[in-house]
């Protein structure tokens, strides 16, 4: 089973298959594995820049929300039936292009170090970017354009396996909750 979950792995990161075309496992075995998985990616990531027990608690609770978000935007859909393969499905591609992306952010790791404790040491230079741009990530080059590339192609997946699981509207509610999300976070990080 593990080996037809790879295939599909593969096959939906290439946009050749979508969620119904991952195993079925009426044993939780294979959601184990796959969130095992996710979680062990994420850590790996987030353990770039924090220490491993932050990580993993952060990996954690990434992939607590994926279930969430993906348990009820199918529910909203009344495609509960959809949920392990849909989730299993989205585990294992976020997982594979996030292992895909350590090494990138590995890469610009000193210049996203450098850029935060600046902004520890004077937040006061949140309003003027200009005074950081040469310690800004984004100054990074190749590593740079790889990850947010990885990233781009991530949303790209888990919007096509939304689409895939429960239609377009499904999709469409996906980016609206990643975009409030995202304006939450930036508030946030802005409030700070």
């Amino acid at each position: 089973m593990l080996t037809q979950a790879l295939w599909s792995t593969l096959r939906i990161l290439l946009l050749r298959a979508g969620p119904e075309d991952f195993p079925y496992d009426p044993s939780p075995r294979l959601t184990a594995v796959c969130t095992l998985f996710a979680i062990a990616a994420n850590a790996a990531f987030f353990s770039v820049l924090v220490e491993p027990l932050t990580a993993i608690v952060s990996a954690a609770l990434n992939v607590g929300l994926l279930a969430a978000i993906t348990r009820g935007l199918l529910a909203a859909q009344k495609l509960a039936n959809r949920f392990q393969q849909t989730f299993n499905a989205l585990l294992a591609t976020t997982g594979a292009l996030t292992v895909a992306s350590i090494p990138f952010f590995v890469a610009i790791e000193p210049a996203v170090r450098a850029y935060s404790e600046a902004l520890r040491k004077n937040p006061d230079l949140m309003k003027h970017p200009e005074q950081m741009s040469s310690s800004l990530p984004m100054t990074q080059g190749l590593p740079w354009a790889a990850l947010m590339l990885l990233w781009l192609w991530q949303l790209v997946i888990i919007a096509y396996i939304f689409n895939k699981a429960g239609g377009v509207r499904t999709a469409l509610i996906f980016f609206g909750v990643m975009f409030a999300l995202i304006l939450v976070t930036m508030s946030l990080g802005g409030g700070a």
